[in-house]
């Protein structure tokens, strides 16, 4: 009879291990047929969704669009939301955007398929918007605010670069989320750290 392999602490999961290969390999695909920075980029969304709906219980569900407030207004688009499906929908069109109640809100993720300075600005001015918005609901001092992450593929600028650009302009703030990284820039890469070497996360000291 067959054994399943189970995970081990502080190795890589061999199953979610492939997982990330295919998620590169499609984006890899995708990047070589096309130049245009919204399919690219869309794609890449879809590609992360896909995957987290899949393992995710049926409690929570994953879509890409925006949030309303209570005093109704509206969020920008977010790439990724993380929601609890006890909560309906408000709106979903045909190219899958979906609007739900800031109240569903768990997780906001902005999707990059590389890393660089420019890209971190972004990230660090719409955590900002959107950590305004999710305080009419979940006060930051509360300790309950949902939370924000962005998630890139890949980064084309070493790790002391990207925690630099993310964190300087905080000060004596605490961020309001986190960038987490499938894989890092190939300078960074330590062969003594085995399984877990080309992974990375930037979270809020």
């Amino acid at each position: 009879m067959a054994r399943f392999e189970k995970q081990r602490f502080e190795h890589r999961n061999p199953i979610f291990y492939q997982e990330e290969i295919g998620l590169l390999a499609a984006l890899d695909k995708v990047q070589k047929s096309t130049t245009n920075s919204q399919i690219l980029g869309r794609h890449g969304e879809k590609g992360l969704i896909s995957f987290l709906n899949r393992y995710l219980p049926n409690c929570l569900r994953v879509v890409s669009g925006h949030f309303v407030t209570p005093q109704g207004l509206l969020s920008p688009e977010i790439d990724v939301i993380l929601i609890d499906a006890r909560y309906p929908l408000l709106s979903q069109n045909e190219s899958g955007l979906a609007v739900v109640m800031l109240h569903s809100v768990i997780k906001t993720i902005e999707v990059k398929l590389s890393l660089v300075k420019q890209e971190i600005v972004k990230i660090r001015q719409n955590s900002e918007a959107i950590a305004k918005l999710i305080a009419e609901v979940f006060p930051p001092k509360n300790g309950t605010s949902a939370e924000q992450c962005a998630f890139a593929y890949r980064t084309d600028i070493r790790a002391r670069t990207f925690t630099r650009h993310y964190f300087e302009q905080w000060k004596d703030r605490k961020p309001p989320g986190s960038i987490d990284i499938l894989r890092l820039h190939p300078a960074d890469h330590d062969r003594t750290e085995g399984p877990l070497e080309h992974r990375s996360s930037t979270h809020a000291a």
